[in-house]
């Protein structure tokens, strides 16, 4: 994205505090006329460079091919080469699987997902009633004695 008027005279003002030898109105010329389509960060960070490296003596240096516009693009992301495989189709990306595709079910064939969500929901979070509290030895004394008198009685 090409930078603005008011960033352009941001970095002129920022790159004379650096290096009050280059003049503003000329630092803010050149850069409207030479560096508006880059980046306004991109220009900031090779600036910053230029002006501050004492072999400098004037801001067009900048316009050089130098180390400055690596450092400029260093915090951009990397494109990876390793792609990940459908565990299914190994010969199919993850994502992009054509088999995949084929085998899922239509939309419309798909009850609402809403609706099955909240019932899954339902019957998860439902509490379980509470176990019976453990009897006591004489209440099991108790129920054992009963059990036996049946069993006399058969």
């Amino acid at each position: 994205m090409p930078m603005s008027q008011t960033e352009a005279h941001r970095l002129a003002a920022s790159i004379n505090a650096l290096r009050p030898d280059w003049p503003l109105a000329s630092l803010s010329t050149f850069i409207r006329t030479k560096l508006a389509d880059k980046a306004y960060r991109d220009a900031t960070v090779a600036l910053a460079w230029i002006a501050t490296d004492e072999k400098t003596t004037t801001p067009a240096r900048v316009l050089e091919a130098g180390p400055w516009w690596r450092a400029a693009t260093a915090g951009d992301g990397t494109v990876s080469a390793i792609s990940q495989r459908c565990p299914e189709h190994p010969d199919q990306r993850a994502g992009w699987c054509l088999a995949c595709e084929d085998e899922a079910a239509p939309p419309d064939a798909v009850p609402d997902l809403a609706a099955a969500v909240r019932a899954e929901y339902r019957t998860r979070t439902r509490r379980t009633p509470r176990p019976e509290p453990t009897p006591d030895r004489t209440r099991i004394e108790q129920i054992r004695a009963e059990l036996d008198a049946e069993e006399a009685q058969k």
